[in-house]
């Protein structure tokens, strides 16, 4: 509380407004429809003005010499910019959400396993709490070989990881509180624009 001024029996007060910390929030994205619902509604539901929004993508691809490929290092490169790529244009994706909602983000991708980078970074960045999405219909990438033409060739495949195994492991190892956000396919059918949807549901 602070007087600012006095006249005669006439007191100003000023009530000193409290300094409350930003609260900095984490939400993990993998570029899924899980990921993004969990983005969605941290945005309508959890989120506040003040709060710092960082988004992250971690982007993974498997780093196994073990296959006998002379030139792997190169190919590793290739792929792993490619997935980098696919990651910065999902999160420019969520960006524009925030924006029109008139919310500010900041985006990140790093590379590595994200059960293991997600809460080293949640440390690193001093996160007060981390988002992140489950709905089992995440996809992991692995390493095929593949003998076309009689050459060796190395490729990326798609294959569902164990449902939750991402978050369970966040949630596991995190040392910062973290918040799973299941998705309900009834829900995903309106799609989320920033608008008041409650009678919707």
């Amino acid at each position: 509380v602070e007087v600012v001024g006095a006249w005669g029996k006439e007191v100003m007060v000023v009530m000193a407004k409290e300094n409350t910390p930003r609260r900095k929030i984490l939400v993990a994205v993998d570029a899924s429809v899980a990921s993004e619902a969990a983005f969605d509604w941290a945005m309508e539901h959890l989120v506040k003005k003040d709060d710092h929004i960082v988004v992250l993508s971690v982007c993974h691809v498997p780093h196994l010499f073990s296959f006998g490929y002379f030139d792997f290092p190169k190919w590793w490169m290739g792929a792993m910019k490619e997935v980098t790529d696919k990651a910065e244009q999902f999160l420019e994706k969520l960006r524009i959400k925030a924006v029109k909602l008139g919310y500010e983000i900041t985006t990140e991708t790093r590379p590595g396993d994200p059960r293991e980078e997600i809460p080293k970074y949640a440390e690193c960045i001093h996160a007060d709490l981390v988002v992140v999405g489950s709905a089992g219909h995440g996809r992991e990438l692995k390493l095929a070989k593949v003998l076309k033409d009689g050459v060796l060739l190395l490729t990326l495949l798609e294959e569902p990881h164990a449902m939750g195994s991402v978050s369970t492991h966040v949630v596991t190892h995190s040392r910062v509180p973290t918040l799973v956000v299941r998705l309900h396919e009834k829900k995903r059918e309106h799609e989320f624009s920033g608008k008041d949807t409650s009678s919707a549901y």
